[in-house]
């Protein structure tokens, strides 16, 4: 039950959670039900695969319209002119795949990136309404927020 929630007996329940718990109960919520990008996104999409180091992966530069995707040591990995297929790779790369599936259609790049985005928003606005229940003094939720996104290497471009 919620904090500060009234139980059938009429008494109300208050929480001893730290912030430190409700980090490490998100963490695991989220590994148990975030679905894995692309490959639970994609349905009847033709798809082009494309290789990757097993590694993490960043936006290095942005020159003239062409970004960047390098690994950490400045190697550049990908070169495009879209920035939603950079986007794609970010969010593909959160388990270090060595390879991945990218639709071949514009549209069915953005209708997957949409559809991940809501999902890992839908994450964070549940667990914006969790916190402010548990802390409701609290203003850290965007530092706790960023702890359990960054510990599972998901990101929101």
């Amino acid at each position: 039950m919620p904090s500060g929630m009234a139980d059938s007996k009429g008494s109300i329940k208050v929480s001893n959670m730290t912030e430190k718990e409700f980090q490490n109960i998100w963490r695991e919520k989220l590994k148990e039900n975030l679905k894995d990008f692309p490959n639970d996104f994609i349905t009847d999409e033709e798809t082009t695969e494309i290789l990757l180091p097993p590694k993490p992966l960043i936006i290095a530069n942005e020159l003239f319209g062409n970004y960047e995707i390098s690994d950490l040591d400045d190697n550049v990995v990908y070169t495009t002119d879209n920035y939603s297929k950079v986007k794609y790779i970010l969010y593909a790369n959160r388990v270090r795949p060595s390879s991945i599936k990218i639709p071949i259609d514009q549209n069915n790049i953005e209708k997957l990136l949409k559809l991940y985005e809501k999902t890992v928003d839908t994450f964070l606005k549940v667990m914006n309404d969790e916190f402010k229940k548990e802390f409701p003094n609290s203003k850290s939720f965007p530092s706790v927020s960023n702890s359990i996104l960054t510990s599972l290497n998901l990101k929101r471009l």
